[in-house]
């Protein structure tokens, strides 16, 4: 029986060339019946009448009016009538359907993540390649995973607040899963991609973009709570799930040992 899913994005004011990625992930996620809720503005409702998604417009926000991570995984995950929860970067593009992967994992309560496939001159796509583990862009959960009202004011698209989600997810005592050998979504490269370095703002005169960004990374420095997608205790593969049997030391040399009788 097909799992019930809502995904949840966010999105800000959009250029031509990320309407364009936008539509295309909405569209891909709708394609396969995934429900899809954003964390937006009254602006966007037009873009989310199209693809019958639902508009939230009370996120919780830091003063330069940027969503926090947080506020969008406690309000998402209060809906009601979904069996998983997935919070994904607006701009990832489905080219599988997830729901037969995740029907494989026989636990209560899981979290599964993966890798991207990086494309440049989106739909041409003159170049291709695998994102590194640390690049998450998808958190598919139970809603009983675990209470995400302890996450701190990491603000979103601001970098690091993926590596602490994961840091967290792979001490929680529970199942995460590794979906990358078997389902790898589309990331259209933007023309002009915005560094994820604070200094190189500070030099180009972004000074508000770049104490985001120092204060995301200040945030991750000061909990050292660091995950990547290489170091969960399951991955999925053609023949099913299985342990992992190599698992990196993370940045803060810390060894993830599991308890596989506990899950």
């Amino acid at each position: 029986m097909n799992k019930k899913i809502l995904l949840f994005t966010t999105i800000g004011k959009l250029s031509e060339e990320s309407q364009s990625h936008v539509n295309a992930s909405f569209q891909s996620w709708k394609d396969y019946g995934l429900d899809i809720l954003v964390f937006g503005e009254t602006f966007h409702k037009d873009l989310c009448s199209k693809f019958d998604a639902i508009l939230d417009t009370s996120v919780e926000k830091s003063e330069f009016g940027i969503p926090l991570v947080r506020s969008l995984f406690v309000k998402a995950l209060q809906y009601e009538g979904y069996d998983l929860f997935c919070y994904i970067n607006s701009d990832i593009i489905f080219n599988k359907d997830p729901r037969p992967l995740l029907e494989l994992i026989d636990y209560k309560s899981f979290m599964a993540v993966g890798q991207r496939l990086d494309v440049w001159d989106w739909p041409k796509n003159s170049k291709e390649e695998i994102h590194n583990p640390g690049g998450i862009d998808y958190f598919f959960m139970t809603k009983d995973f675990r209470d995400w009202s302890d996450m701190p004011d990491f603000s979103i698209a601001r970098g690091r607040f993926d590596h602490w989600i994961m840091g967290k997810a792979l001490d929680s005592g529970k199942a995460v899963v590794d979906l990358t050998k078997v389902f790898l979504p589309v990331h259209p490269e933007p023309k002009n991609r915005i560094s994820a370095n604070p200094d190189i703002q500070y030099a180009n005169g972004m000074v508000k973009l770049g104490y985001q960004q120092f204060r995301n990374m200040n945030i991750f420095l000061d909990l050292q709570c660091h995950g990547q997608t290489n170091m969960t205790p399951f991955i999925m593969t053609k023949k099913g799930l299985e342990k992992r049997t190599e698992i990196p030391l993370n940045e803060f040399k810390h060894q993830f040992k599991y308890d596989y009788e506990k899950f």
